[in-house]
């Protein structure tokens, strides 16, 4: 009987390489099925692309002034002081409305302006009851708001000594707010009268 020769063991080397052969093709495969990385976040500043969120400006008029009580108060101010009363009719989505606001508010012009006049902000937005007054002045609202009325001491005359009634204003807030602060300081009484700042 003759015994059959077992085969000689594969030689290590050949184990080795076969193995690592195996080990490579199943990582490649792990590696197609993986899930790819995230790319790492871009920082906030510089995704260009997203506009940042501001916040809202603050209104200029408090849409639940009225107008009887606030010139009322305005005039008693005005008594005390020896102030005259500007009145300034706008809404708050209005940008000539707000663009006076900064001429009048910028130093060191605010404080001259503060010697001179006692304001009031009366909100003539659609549905107001202050639109009354308005257009109790002649004041043409299709022309653009503001529009401002002056009084030399008290309210209670018949009618301001002077009325912006066909967009004045909103002509001067296409020329800047320098146009506005000239406009009023031609309005300016000279310096005698008034404590500074407001009541």
């Amino acid at each position: 009987m003759r015994f059959l020769r077992p085969h000689p063991p594969l030689a290590p080397l050949a184990v080795a390489v076969l193995t690592c052969a195996l080990a490579g093709s199943a990582m490649a495969g792990h590696e197609a099925k993986s899930p790819k990385r995230a790319p790492s976040p871009t920082p906030a500043a510089s995704l260009g692309s997203r506009p940042a969120k501001t916040t809202p400006p603050p209104p200029v008029y408090d849409t639940y002034s009225r107008a009887e009580p606030a010139l009322k108060a305005a005039a008693e101010s005005a008594e005390r002081t020896g102030r005259r009363i500007l009145v300034n009719f706008g809404t708050n989505d209005c940008a000539p409305c707000r663009l006076f606001n900064d001429a009048i508010n910028r130093q060191p012009f605010r404080d001259a302006f503060l010697k001179q006049f006692i304001t009031v902000f009366l909100d003539v937005s659609e549905g107001s009851s202050n639109t009354e007054l308005l257009r109790s002045y002649g004041v043409d609202q299709s022309k653009g708001l503001p529009a401002i009325a002056i009084w030399d001491l008290v309210v209670d005359q018949t009618a301001p000594r002077e009325v912006t009634r066909n967009g004045e204003i909103v002509d001067l807030a296409r020329v800047g707010e320098g146009a506005i602060r000239d406009f009023l300081t031609k309005r300016f009484r000279a310096e005698k009268p008034g404590k500074p700042g407001p009541d």
